[in-house]
């Protein structure tokens, strides 16, 4: 038996092959699925069409751009940047290099066009196929690759019981044809979807001319949680979905039709369909990393492995580490998950998926393997160049204030900070040429992970949880005046003794304010002006405020154009005051905040290729993990524009003492598990918005003073800040001591000056930080509730919660060193006792720390018929 595998199977597998080369191939990638999603569609097309399998099946990512980049291909995509997955070495290129026709048709979210010879990219599905269909009609030999569009409605026709609301003898009550309608549905909208598509699939597959043709079917990756996605409601007995890598998130059924050809091995990879389809033209992509699937002696080169930058949905039980891979352990196949912390690492047995055989003692026997990320690079500082003799010959200023603060954008999402070049990619050049005209701190830390607490520290130079004023909570936008959604705890309005704006006010400032508020509680009616801002100078939205100085959240218009209309009520007020008094003006724009909504043809303004997409007008699809990239940087490009326009305002009349401008964020971006519509990139760090990690409050920050004699100083320095060392750093640069604020004395913000001007910069300052809000999805990457950074060292831990506050009492404590790069993914706490020991000494002596708060327990929100977009999920903490 062996030498018949040695000798003759060889032979066999090259003569069936050889006599259909040049033939035709098409691969099917659907939307994630359900490992047992098809047990519901009764008598499928495709499997009926498609009648062989591979039991044995996985995809390259558990995250659907690398796993359809895996597909493209033929290689894993470990550790590659959410930007871009697709380089221009995959099986299109190559087949176009022999004269092969190639096809793409249906979704695509790549930041460059399909290399296909013949291309179309729709979210409908019927269109797709049906260019498919075209493009394969007559060719004697083709590739075509069809990745499916998402599940969407569009997929029920019109005269589909369900427009109704029925499926079966089952009334559906949450289905009434309107934006949003899916949200509280069961799975009987989601299988009625999957039975249409099936059909869609079986039509086509029909009417292909299958003589010589190879056909395959496979899931992008495994079901959507439907707490990210409220269309999804798979059906698996796997554990894990999406993002998850568990097997739920990464195994998923295959199916094909072999025709005149071979049969394939029962064990594959996604990234092995690239060397199997190429072989039938003789061809083969150079270094390939998958195998040929009709050769049942291949042996891999390289080992599987997986990785996910992204929060999996769910409790913690399906939530997985971050990588994972293939081994070979005492002749069996093992799986094993690596997490941040040793021992939390996890191996089991190979069988099948349902990972119930764990090696408990695996950490023991086998040695922990080096993992790196590429392109996790820690920012350099680079020193501050003056030029003093640009300031006037004075001892105080009264230099215009700008403070430009940016909402949920990432370390990425600046072209300056970004690897990627070109069209389609992060493309920001006002603010990039900001940064290189200002003192740029790549140590810029936001005071918390969400945004009201770090706007709080802006106003008050106080961290969130100081004693004197916490303000550790967060809520809704209001209509009205009347919350929507207060979510506690919230002790009332910010700033109610002391805050810059009546700093400011005192010095014979017009203070204003435009763009997102924010920071005080509606419910007590008072609006800006309370708080020291002029009441002719501001209009805002969340917050309270009388109608006419209220910008309409909701509306579309708004929404589409903020970034310009914050912008126009910004230059309207410089030309009221007209250089009369200096000003200090906040320019808080909404944006990089989801909802997006953009008009047709806006986009295009800004040279992005989906300008004219319709679907981004209706509500019910731009809430999906479909959102294009090219949509999330489009806007990026218009707030860009806005605030280049500002910019180039203040540089041809910066005033008789010049203007300062500060930019900030105020906090990372967004989880793209929680908010589908956004996908900002946090670089080099994890974690995001809510996440204690450094991506989700690691924030691009600069300082820059232009006088009429030019910059004052530009360049970076490494010194750690936060949003509270704003306020105190302004009055220094005025001239003005920090012993002159009220209160100074239980103030967390620091003077910048001495660091601006002399270089005396405290490079290992300590920064804190608490969140209350866990984060929903993989409870290792939330983050913990208290995290402290000093020097090159961080850690993070969890808090035993009943009753008050004790900062002694921790769990979970992961510690890491900034010497191995930002990611923070090896845990040296357990070979660190004296670091663990300084963390804990630290948060005791956490100066002003309000130890009498402590949080209360906030039941799951489902939504509810005013906001059933809210569905919170607190089983982290």
């Amino acid at each position: 038996m062996n030498y018949y595998n040695k000798l003759v199977l060889p032979f066999v597998f090259l003569f069936q092959t050889a006599s259909v080369l040049s033939q035709k191939v098409i691969l099917i990638v659907d939307v994630g699925m359900g490992f047992n999603d098809n047990e519901d569609i009764p008598n499928s097309g495709v499997y009926n069409n498609l009648p062989f399998s591979i039991s044995d099946f996985t995809v390259a990512a558990a995250d659907f751009n690398p796993s359809y980049a895996g597909f493209l291909t033929g290689d894993l995509q470990l550790g590659t940047n959410p930007i871009d997955y697709m380089p221009r070495s995959n099986i299109h290129t190559i087949a176009n290099q022999a004269d092969i026709p190639t096809g793409h048709f249906g979704y695509w979210n790549f930041n460059r066009h399909p290399d296909a010879s013949k291309y179309t990219t729709t979210i409908d599905p019927k269109l797709a196929l049906a260019s498919a269909a075209e493009f394969m009609t007559g060719k004697t030999k083709a590739i075509a690759t069809i990745f499916m569009p998402p599940l969407s409605d569009l997929y029920i026709p019109d005269n589909s019981p369900m427009r109704s609301g029925n499926f079966g003898d089952n009334k559906v009550i949450c289905y009434d044809n309107k934006p949003g309608s899916y949200e509280q549905c069961s799975r009987f909208p989601y299988v009625v979807m999957m039975r249409e598509k099936d059909k869609l699939l079986q039509d086509f597959i029909d009417g292909l001319d299958k003589s010589n043709t190879f056909i395959t079917w496979s899931p992008v990756h495994g079901g959507i949680d439907p707490h990210t996605d409220a269309l999804s409601a798979p059906k698996t007995s796997l554990r894990g979905a999406q993002f998850s890598l568990f097997d739920g998130g990464i195994r998923v059924p295959f199916r094909y039709f072999s025709g005149a050809y071979p049969k394939l091995r029962n064990d594959g990879n996604a990234i092995d369909l690239v060397p199997t389809f190429l072989s039938l033209f003789e061809l083969k992509k150079p270094n390939q990393q998958g195998i040929n699937l009709f050769d049942p002696a291949a042996t891999r080169s390289t080992q599987l492995r997986w990785y996910t930058n992204r929060g999996a949905e769910g409790n913690c039980v399906n939530s997985s580490p971050a990588f994972a891979e293939q081994q070979i352990v005492d002749g069996k196949k093992v799986k094993v998950l690596y997490d941040a912390n040793p021992k939390n690492d996890q191996a089991y047995v190979w069988n099948m998926g349902y990972e119930a055989q764990k090696l408990e003692k695996f950490n023991i026997v086998y040695p922990r393997p080096t993992i790196t990320i590429p392109g996790c690079l820690a920012p350099v500082a680079t020193g501050i160049k003056r030029n003093l003799a640009a300031l006037p010959k004075k001892d105080k200023f009264k230099p215009n204030i700008y403070v430009f603060l940016i909402d949920d954008a990432g370390w990425g999402d600046l072209s300056r900070n970004s690897k990627y070049k070109g069209r389609n990619y992060p493309d920001t050049p006002n603010i990039d040429k900001l940064f290189e005209e200002a003192v740029e701190f790549t140590e810029g830390h936001s005071a918390a992970t969400i945004c009201t607490p770090t706007r709080y520290s802006m106003v008050t130079g106080r961290h969130p949880s100081n004693k004197y004023d916490p303000i550790r909570g967060v809520y809704a936008h209001t209509e009205d005046g009347i919350a929507e959604n207060i979510r506690p705890p919230y002790p009332g309005a910010v700033g109610s003794s002391y805050n810059i704006f009546k700093h400011f006010k005192a010095l014979g400032y017009k203070t204003c304010h435009y763009g997102k508020w924010h920071i005080s509680d509606p419910k007590s009616k008072k609006t800006p002006g309370f708080f020291g801002v002029d009441p002719d100078c501001y209009k805002i939205h969340s917050g309270f405020a009388p109608p006419a100085l209220t910008y309409p959240f909701t509306s579309l218009n708004y929404q589409a154009h903020a970034s310009e209309i914050i912008t126009n009520d910004v230059m309207d007020a410089l030309d009221r005051i007209n250089g009369s008094q200096p000003v200090f003006m906040n320019i808080w724009h909404s944006m990089m905040h989801q909802p997006f909504r953009v008009e047709p043809g806006q986009l295009a303004t800004v040279n992005f290729d989906n300008a004219h997409n319709p679907y981004l007008i209706n509500r019910s699809t731009i809430f999906t993990r479909e959102t294009p990239l090219q949509i999330y940087n489009g806007i990026f490009k218009i707030l860009d524009n806005n605030i280049g326009k500002m910019l180039d305002r203040i540089n041809k009349n910066p005033g008789e003492d010049g203007s300062i401008i500060i930019f900030h964020v105020d906090n990372g971006a967004e989880d793209r598990a929680l908010a589908d519509s956004s996908v900002g990139d946090k670089g080099p760090f994890r974690g995001q918005k809510r996440s204690l990690y450094e991506g989700g409050h690691h924030v691009p920050t600069a300082i820059r003073w232009i006088t009429k004699a030019g910059n004052v100083f530009k360049g970076s320095v490494a010194a750690p800040i936060a949003s509270y060392d704003f306020f105190p750093t302004l009055v220094g640069l005025t001239g003005n001591a920090f012993e002159t604020i009220p209160g100074y004395k239980t103030l967390d913000g620091i003077d910048l000056t001495q660091c601006l001007f002399n270089d005396r910069c405290d490079l290992n300052r300590v920064l804190r930080w608490e969140t209350t809000w866990p984060n929903r999805g993989d409870c290792l990457e939330a983050g913990g509730r208290f995290a402290v950074k000093w020097g090159n060292n961080s850690c993070i831990a969890r808090s035993i919660i009943r009753g008050p506050i004790n900062l002694n009492k921790l769990r979970d404590i992961r510690c890491y060193d900034a010497a191995d790069g930002p990611l923070q993914f090896t845990d040296v706490a357990s070979k660190s006792p004296q670091v663990v020991a300084e963390f804990k000494r630290l948060l005791l002596a956490w100066p002003y720390y309000d130890t009498k708060y402590f949080p209360q327990k906030i039941a799951n929100n489902a939504g509810s018929a005013t906001n059933p977009g809210l569905r919170l999920n607190y089983l982290c903490n």
